[in-house]
């Protein structure tokens, strides 16, 4: 039960890295084709965090199981669990900036938050690439 817990943990975590990634490529790809004073090309992009956002919640929800079933205490549990938490804090801390300076581009149609929301996606990903390193080696 617990190993497939872990799979998909996993798999759930790599979906949200993937949405992430893909997010990167393509935001990339928009800005360099030119944006209008409405930032209209940016309307199909942005929901693909949302899909990514999905699969973060599914990886948080497994790992909160697995953690309940696996009988573990905080003070007794391994290194890299206790690191995986403080990146999924940091990681919740990241995800609401990215957020808010989403809804600002969606509302305000500000241009200033474009290189922002792409510093915050990029530390989403490397926050997240740790999240998957540390399930692997807990």
């Amino acid at each position: 039960m617990l190993v497939v817990l872990l799979s998909l943990h996993l798999v759930a975590l790599s979906a949200a890295l993937g949405g992430r990634l893909i997010f990167i490529a393509v935001l990339h790809q928009t800005q360099t084709n030119g944006l209008n004073e409405r930032l209209d090309e940016l309307q199909p992009v942005l929901p693909i965090v949302r899909y990514a956002d999905f699969g973060l919640i599914a990886a948080l929800l497994t790992g909160t199981t697995l953690f309940l079933l696996s009988d573990y205490s905080l003070t007794s549990a391994p290194w890299a669990f206790k690191l995986k938490l403080v990146a999924l804090l940091l990681l919740i801390v990241d995800i609401g900036a990215f957020h808010i300076a989403q809804a600002r581009i969606n509302q305000h149609y500000d241009k200033q938050m474009l290189p922002a929301l792409s510093r915050l996606n990029n530390l989403a990903v490397v926050l997240m690439s740790t999240m998957v390193l540390f399930s692997v080696l807990a």
